[in-house]
């Protein structure tokens, strides 16, 4: 009954927590170009999400064939991380420091993230050296900007 009352009277109860009625608030009734825009809004937001979805669905399909394409190829299956040695300024062998730190690195990777390829190896390899660039260039600051980080 005092729900036919409520809304006759286009007052809506309000709810606590506890289900109680707390208080009476007045319906407000939407226009209906209130409502079409709000179709309007969700239908655009809708459209984004699935636009935003397809991209990432189109990046992941464009990467998974790439990662087909090098794994599948004729040369050979794996990363090269430099030579084993290097000559030394007194004239004998010894281990490259540089291969050393990349083959360190790569198993760190593997260890954070069983899953990595030979594709995901190379693109760290090419990060590696990109950063190997970046420090030669900076020379001193460098490790100054290592540092302070």
């Amino acid at each position: 009954m005092e729900a036919v009352k409520n809304h006759s009277q286009n007052v809506a109860p309000e709810f606590s927590e506890k289900g109680m009625m707390a208080s009476r608030i007045p319906c407000q009734r939407a226009s209906a170009g209130a409502a079409r825009y709000e179709v309007w809004r969700l239908a655009n937001r809708a459209r984004q999400c699935l636009v935003c979805l397809w991209c990432i669905w189109y990046g992941a399909v464009r990467s998974f064939r790439g990662h087909i394409q090098i794994q599948s190829a004729r040369d050979f299956p794996g990363v090269n991380i430099g030579p084993a040695s290097r000559l030394l300024p007194s004239g004998g062998y010894g281990p490259d420091e540089r291969t050393i730190a990349r083959s360190e690195y790569m198993q760190r990777l593997k260890a954070i993230h069983p899953w990595v390829g030979i594709v995901d190896l190379r693109i760290f390899l090419m990060g590696f050296d990109a950063g190997e660039q970046w420090a030669f260039r900076m020379g001193s600051e460098a490790g100054k900007l290592v540092e302070d980080t």
